[in-house]
């Protein structure tokens, strides 16, 4: 049986019941609200409706006014934010002899397009008759289910193991991998699959911790040099699917960087003086204290002097290597052999290699060697001859016979040219 509600608007309330007869029996009263689910949608508001369902024992035997109301509460969702709340107190006309009547009620669920989990929020009902003076009530609750319909947010690929080197650059020698990342936690999302693609290809997946953290080993692949687009995609028990998170760029380099070459001061063949190094390695590395080192060709210490090394490009790759102290005179070294020597353990690359191996280059200053060849000799002496008693700005001032570096080739420097005629140097 059904029963109507006069008021034609449809919409079901908590239930009270006159009894217009005297019947000399009491009716019981009885409520089932029926539990429901929805999904939430991404915008406005759709309707959840609970089916209500009032049934009396024995059949009335005259017509009765049934009185109902009802109240929405909150349970993980919240009023107003995820559902409209509604509440109020209705009547409703049961005719005699009948024991059942149905309807529903609505209750406005709020669309929206942030990811969250499933919620619940609930419909409280109270129906009552008053049968002679006698009251009869019954209650009940029904649960409704918003489920949540929107993606989970992408993944955060957040770095890679061992990122050897500089932590965070991407750049690594290693070349088994483990890829790390974050997702949404477990509090939000029961369980999350993360999916991991390199340079677009789907290499496997990982179960996100409860904290959001996981990692997917990749161990199992040795990757070649060179350069690696990481991405990935988290799936929650819904099979709902987030967009590709931003990739993570990744540079395997296992090869040793070595030093490419050393030019003394500006490539000449002169050793006359010696005023600078330029030492080049085949990519960027980063030195330690000490990486570089100026030594005597015997292994002993360069008396009086510093040796300064600088990076005016600044791409970690061209050293320039200068000198101060007593024993510097116009800017160069003193007459001897040396040792430039770069330690391998402290010229790391970006990836975190050391060099090869150890380098070391042995050369010589001599003043008044034009031609670098060891010795002061009379094609020297042709060459100095010529730039005697020349000044700087001169075409024929030669500054490496300029032994104080004064601007002008004069006696001082024949005499310091001429203590040094016939010396030969070996090595």
């Amino acid at each position: 049986m059904h029963l109507v509600d006069p008021t034609q608007d449809r919409v079901d309330h908590v239930v009270v019941v006159d009894f217009d007869g005297a019947s000399g029996f009491t009716n019981n009263v009885s409520v089932d609200v029926g539990d429901i689910s929805i999904t939430e949608g991404n915008s406005s508001t759709k309707s959840a409706v609970f089916p209500v369902t009032i049934m009396l024992s024995p059949p009335a035997v005259q017509t009765l006014t049934v009185q109902y109301d009802y109240a929405t509460a909150n349970g993980t969702a919240t009023a107003g934010t995820d559902y409209e709340p509604v509440s109020q107190f209705r009547s409703l006309t049961l005719p005699g002899m009948e024991t059942l009547m149905t309807f529903n009620i609505p209750v406005p669920v709020i669309g929206e397009t942030v990811y969250e989990p499933d919620e619940v929020f609930y419909l409280d009902v109270t129906v009552s008759i008053d049968e002679f003076g006698i009251f009869t009530t019954a209650s009940d609750r029904g649960q409704c289910t918003i489920l949540n319909d929107d993606p989970p947010p992408g993944p955060v690929i957040t770095g890679v193991s061992d990122d050897t080197g500089t932590p965070g650059d991407g750049i690594t020698s290693d070349r088994t991998l483990c890829v790390n990342g974050t997702s949404q936690p477990s509090a939000d999302t029961p369980s999350t699959t993360i999916t991991v693609y390199r340079d677009g290809w789907q290499i496997g997946t990982a179960e996100a911790t409860p904290s959001g953290a996981w990692t997917f080993d990749y161990t199992s692949t040795s990757l070649p040099d060179g350069q690696y687009v990481f991405t990935a995609t988290a799936k929650d028990t819904l099979n709902d699917v987030s967009a590709m998170s931003a990739p993570y760029i990744v540079v395997v380099d296992g090869t040793a960087p070595f030093v490419s070459g050393l030019v003394t001061n500006d490539g000449n063949a002169q050793r006359s003086m010696i005023k600078s190094l330029t030492l080049t390695f085949n990519e960027a590395v980063d030195l330690s204290g000490g990486a570089i080192s100026l030594k005597m060709h015997d292994g002993s210490a360069v008396p009086n002097t510093t040796l300064n090394v600088a990076n005016p490009s600044r791409d970690k790759m061209t050293f320039v290597c200068t000198f101060s102290g007593s024993a510097i005179t116009g800017g160069s070294l003193a007459d001897g052999i040396y040792d430039l020597i770069v330690d391998a353990g402290l010229a790391l690359d970006r990836a975190g290699n050391p060099l090869g191996a150890a380098f070391s280059r042995t050369f010589h200053r001599l003043f008044g060697d034009f031609d670098g060849n060891m010795t002061v000799n009379n094609a020297d002496y042709f060459k100095f001859k010529s730039t005697y008693g020349r000044s700087s700005g001169d075409v024929l001032y030669l500054r490496l016979f300029d032994y104080d570096d004064n601007g002008v080739i004069n006696n001082s420097d024949y005499f310091q040219f001429k203590r040094r005629y016939g010396w030969v140097f070996n090595y």
